[in-house]
């Protein structure tokens, strides 16, 4: 064992160079590169170790579902409801959409003329939400980030933008949006995800060189 010694409240190891200025490990920095968002989704793709770093706690997450505490009769309504919009499967594929990606949301389809105008819940009858369909980044952007504390949505976008393929744009109300963020970013970040201010780290990010290494 070498010669150890304390200096100013730290450990140095004079035979090792641990802790003095001839340390190797002193000249090391933690750097930020971003994974984008080609990269992660090339990476699920390819290598069976991302594929299982992403499905299975995905999936582990939904597998006992929940229980409701309600009357019979409420009960067999509330899960024939989510038969029939396949919500434990939308909700799976949500979340495994927002660790490749680092976000995805679903979207609450009513069939309402104007997506714009905020969701109220009591015009919203049994069988009224018609479908939830999830997207990822890819196909739903965020607005601006409303920013008045007295905003019920403070913090959220104002509006999101889907596109479709043909060039056309559907701005639809956060109310009507369910988002899904995976690893998320700390507030006041010196380094915003590849895709915006919304979104999270996608998992790849802070395991891509131990993936790597692996493969």
């Amino acid at each position: 064992m070498g010669f150890l010694a304390k200096f100013s409240d730290r450990l140095v190891n004079v035979m090792s160079g641990q802790g003095t200025t001839v340390d190797r490990r002193s000249a090391a920095a933690y750097v930020f590169n971003a994974v984008t968002p080609e990269q992660s989704e090339a990476a699920y793709r390819t290598s069976w170790i991302v594929r299982k770093l992403v499905d299975i706690p995905a999936k582990d997450m939904v597998r006992n579902w929940r229980d409701w505490q309600a009357k019979g009769d409420v009960i067999e309504k509330l899960e024939n409801e989510e038969r029939r919009l396949r919500v434990k499967a939308k909700a799976r594929e949500a979340l495994i959409a927002s660790r490749i990606y680092g976000g995805a949301v679903i979207y609450m389809g009513t069939g309402e003329p104007d997506p714009m105008q905020p969701l109220d819940a009591e015009r919203v009858k049994q069988g009224g939400l018609r479908f939830l369909r999830v997207l990822t980044p890819n196909q739903i952007t965020p607005g601006s980030e409303r920013l008045d504390p007295e905003d019920d949505f403070c913090g959220e976008p104002d509006y999101f933008e889907m596109r479709g393929n043909g060039g056309a744009r559907v701005r639809i109300h956060p109310s009507r949006i369910l988002p899904f963020i995976s690893q998320r970013v700390p507030g006041g970040s010196y380094h915003h995800h590849a895709l915006g201010w919304y979104w999270g780290d996608p998992v790849l990010q802070s395991i891509r060189d131990a993936v790597v290494n692996a493969d």
